[in-house]
Order: structure tokens, then sequence, then C-alpha cells
């Protein structure tokens, strides 16, 4: 059987590289990390939300943070320029996150195959992302997918980022996820996650 868990990681990707910036420092710009400087500082909202989490319950939590992602998500649209948005849609139109999508889409349908039209959904998309100042839901989807544990990589407690700890963060989610990986997720089969 075939290996599908070979790394992809294209030019366009490094988009994706601007969303963990705006996530942890506020701004979509790269970091800078120097010989003198090993360590950023987390931005204050990003603390605030980790405090807030603290006495909350599981449920309660939950919640909370799908309202940040949807936060980080809506400020992501609002700070990446228009050549941000072709390297967007290129992670997305050639994401097997996409391939799993449109495979729920046809599954959804059944007797109306005829009416699934993955181009024109496709430039649908591209349309919404470009004249509009929102993100169509199946880009919102995606990076929650993308982005689906990254909370989780960040300690509580720290109030910086290390280089190296970056670097780990950089090298785990801007990339294109394996099949399977997608399918686990989109199944909350967490255990399967790498």
């Amino acid at each position: 059987m075939e290996n599908t868990t070979e790394t992809v990681i294209e030019d366009y990707h490094f988009v994706l590289q601007k969303f963990i910036n705006l996530t942890l420092f506020g701004k979509v710009g790269k970091p800078n990390f120097s010989k003198n400087n090993d360590e950023i500082e987390i931005q204050k909202s990003l603390l605030d939300f980790y405090h807030l989490l603290q006495n909350q319950s599981e449920e309660i939590s939950n919640e909370t943070i799908n309202l940040y992602y949807k936060k980080i998500i809506t400020n992501y649209r609002k700070k990446i320029k228009n050549e941000d948005l072709v390297d967007l849609m290129n992670c997305y139109g050639f994401s097997n996150v996409r391939i799993v999508n449109n495979i729920f889409r046809l599954l959804d349908t059944k007797d109306n195959l005829k009416d699934i039209d993955t181009q024109k959904q496709d430039n649908e998309i591209l349309e919404k992302l470009i004249w509009t100042k929102e993100f169509p839901d199946e880009m919102k989807n995606y990076l929650h997918v993308q982005f689906f544990d990254f909370l989780k990589f960040i300690p509580y407690e720290s109030k910086v980022v290390t280089k190296e700890h970056y670097l780990f963060l950089v090298d785990r989610y801007v990339r294109q996820y394996d099949y399977n990986k997608v399918l686990n997720i989109a199944y909350q089969n967490f255990d399967e996650i790498d």
C-alpha cells in the first residue's frame, strides 16, 4: 500500500506563517529573532485569552477557543495583502482539505451528482475571497483544520516564544496535510494524528 504521509510544502504555504505570526505577535510580519534576542513576547490578547481559559469548564473552554479562532481568522483577513489571498487560495485549492470537503459534498447530494461543479465552486470561493472583506466558509474551515491544535503547542504560562519554538510551529503548520491527517481531524480521531 502506498504511503500517504509525505510532507508537501510549496512557496505559497508561507502565507500560513503569517497566521502564526498574527496569532502569536499581533502582526503578520516575520518576527525579528537575532543572536541577542532569541525570544519574543507573545501578544497581550493571547495572554489574556489564556488567562480567560484557566477557570472555564472544558465545554465552555471549547466554545471560547472557537470564538477566539473566529476573531483571529477575521483579523487575519484584514491584515493580509491581495497577493496573500492568491497564495491562500492555492493553499486551499491544492489541499487535501478541499478534496475531503468535495467528497463530503458528493456524499450529501447522492442523487444530484450533476449539480456538483467543483470548478464553479472554486470560482465562487475565489470571487468571495477577492471581493469581500471576509473569508468564505470554505476558507474559514480550511484554516480551522490547518490550525486545529495550534494553541495546544503554546504554553499557557509562557509570556515569550523562543526562536526554536517558533521554528517548530512553522515546521508543523506551514505545509499541506496528508489525506489521512485531514480525515482524522474531520472525524476527530485525535489519537491518530501525529
